[in-house]
């Protein structure tokens, strides 16, 4: 979906200022492609075992299943399985849970921190101009820039942090 500000949409329009010339510096935007930037995300998960040991006072356990699941508990490297097996099946059906409340995205302030540095003075001195009396307005004209940037999962990797081992898991997409 690409943002078009027209003078209907736009509500801080206020000048007629000619479409820019896109190349900057060394870079000409309009024969060039921009590199992709990569990032690497790396998770640590903790499985604690208090739940699945309270589990075995449960009524609700049929006798075989109670003797199933203490066979689990006592051997750490069939716990270890049973847990790697377990997250990869919850990052499956719930990718949410996992980073609800985990991540908190920047302010328009500290973006456009980022960009300052790297307009012409009249420029600069009109955007903190904008951004102290009209807040709003810098958010407006910068979400555009945050709506086209896609990220996307290139691959995962999941890694017993105790043993070193890689975790099996079957990846839905193929090139991860």
């Amino acid at each position: 979906m690409t943002a078009h500000l027209s003078q209907e949409t736009n509500p801080y329009k206020t000048d007629d200022t000619p479409a820019p010339n896109l190349s900057i510096g060394s870079v000409n935007l309009e024969t060039e492609a921009l590199p992709p930037v990569n990032l690497r995300l790396i998770a640590d998960f903790s499985l604690p075992a208090d739940a699945a040991k309270e589990l075995l006072g449960s009524t609700d356990l049929t006798s075989r299943q109670h003797r199933l699941f203490l066979a689990a508990l006592r051997s750490p490297a069939a716990w270890r399985r049973i847990c790697r097996m377990a997250l990869v099946s919850q990052l499956e059906s719930d990718p949410a849970r996992w980073s609800a409340d985990l991540f908190k995205g920047p302010n328009y302030d500290q973006v456009l921190d980022c960009i300052l540095p790297e307009l012409a003075p009249a420029d600069r001195s009109y955007w903190i101009r904008l951004r102290d009396s009209e807040p709003e307005a810098v958010i407006f004209y910068l979400d555009p820039l945050f709506q086209e940037i896609r990220g996307s999962l290139v691959s995962v990797r999941l890694l017993d942090l105790d043993t070193g081992e890689p975790v099996p898991a079957i990846f839905a997409r193929q090139d991860a």
